[in-house]
């Protein structure tokens, strides 16, 4: 009789030490679920913070000087992703490419565009389909602005 209860016991034992062990793998596994969730969701949150550099200039009119801002932000991104991972941004003018200009050639395309006519410097558009987004993280890709 008293082996049987020191059994009972034992058994008891082992059914708690499994119960709590898999009380641990299954808080793991949340646990593991809940900051997958969460990193994606800073992930997405990063990408609308990057997007929004150029997004926020959409259906606006904007002066030569917002294009060189815009060229800018490209550019340093483009800078930061040298190695050709794709996340590179190309800027055209219409069919014209100004993802690499220097300094030189920006200021040689701020003095051509600012001659006022009649008190007016030249607008640019940036519509909702001039810009492209990239396949592997929706971050943009490539910005076209039309006079």
């Amino acid at each position: 009789m008293e082996n049987a209860s020191k059994a009972l016991i034992m058994a008891a034992g082992v059914l708690i030490g499994l119960l709590i062990i898999s009380l641990a793998v299954y808080l793991f596994a949340d646990f593991g679920a809940t900051s997958a969730q969460i990193n994606q969701q800073v992930e997405q949150k990063r990408i609308l913070q990057f997007n929004s550099q150029f997004t926020s200039y959409i259906g606006k009119e904007l002066t030569i000087y917002d294009v060189v801002t815009i060229l800018g932000y490209a550019q340093e991104n483009n800078n930061y992703y040298e190695n050709g991972n794709g996340e590179t941004i190309e800027v055209k003018i219409e069919n014209s490419e100004i993802t690499n200009y220097n300094e030189q050639q920006k200021n040689n395309l701020i003095s051509n565009n600012s001659n006022i006519n009649n008190g007016n410097l030249p607008k640019y558009k940036l519509e909702e389909g001039n810009i492209s987004y990239n396949n592997n993280g929706g971050k943009v890709s490539s910005i076209t602005f039309t006079k």
